[in-house]
């Protein structure tokens, strides 16, 4: 357990967001960030007590999912995407992609 664990919500959180398809590092780096806005990668690594390598990755696939932004300044700082900004982006994204499959299902013939 890490120091910024205020209880089993965390845990929670993170097990739902992997429901969601995050990684668990991605899960607890956003986590983290929702409780630390403006931090560096490196300090989400001390933060979460993952290396630094590994923690970098995961906040740059969470950047590519749209769940964190990251300053473009010297520093690099992550701020995570407000809970209900991020849902929405989910949901919609969920919605493209079962319509997606929808279309692509229908095209397929019994023989």
């Amino acid at each position: 357990m890490h120091y910024y664990y205020i209880g089993v919500a965390n845990d929670d959180a993170i097990e739902a967001l992997g429901k969601l398809g995050f990684t668990a590092l991605e899960a607890e780096a956003y986590a983290w960030l929702l409780g630390e806005p403006g931090a560096t990668g490196y300090r989400v690594a001390k933060g979460i007590g993952k290396p630094v390598a590994n923690t970098y990755k995961a906040l740059e696939s969470l950047q590519h999912k749209g769940a964190i932004l990251v300053e473009e300044d010297e520093n690099r700082r992550c701020r995570a995407v407000p809970v209900d900004e991020l849902m929405h982006q989910l949901e919609r994204g969920f919605a493209a992609d079962r319509a997606d499959a929808a279309r692509a299902l229908a095209r397929i013939k019994a023989s």
